[in-house]
């Protein structure tokens, strides 16, 4: 699982509100998958034994093994994970990995907007400088987000 330990609410006329301490499935949520992605394969296969069946949250929560392992590696290839509107289902998010110094993902931060409308264009319109953002943070322990996508 992974938990949100903190959180920055936007000024938006409705928010999607993250309930702090609560545990989240590894494979449900663009925090989690980032997360996960990262993970060595023989750790994500456990997961995933481990958690058979996958919880379903929303229509869109991936529960399939096979869909899930699909989606490890385009999160691996891009470097991000995209929100589905499988754990909380409005908005639109994306999320990377922190990385401690030896390169091990530990978290992950998640960017989101409740405007189900434009909020994937607004997210992916902002990438590249989330991306700059977020590869100065791994920077200073030692790790990278991938630059490539």
């Amino acid at each position: 699982h992974s938990v949100v330990i903190d959180g920055i609410e936007g000024r938006q006329t409705v928010v999607a509100r993250v309930h702090y301490g609560r545990p989240i499935p590894l494979h449900a949520g663009p925090g989690s998958r980032a997360i996960l992605a990262h993970m060595p394969d023989d750790e994500i296969q456990e997961y995933v034994d481990r958690n058979i069946p996958l919880v379903r949250f929303t229509d869109t929560t991936i529960t399939d093994p096979k869909c899930l392992r699909e989606e490890i590696q385009l999160v691996r290839e891009r470097g991000y994970a995209v929100g589905y509107r499988d754990h909380i289902p409005i908005g639109s998010a994306i999320a990377f990995p922190v990385f401690d110094g030896d390169g091990h993902a530990v978290g992950a931060i998640a960017i989101g907007t409740a405007d189900e409308k434009a909020g994937d264009e607004r997210l992916q319109s902002q990438l590249q400088e989330i991306r700059a953002e977020m590869n100065s943070l791994n920077r200073r322990t030692g790790a990278l987000v991938s630059t490539t996508h």
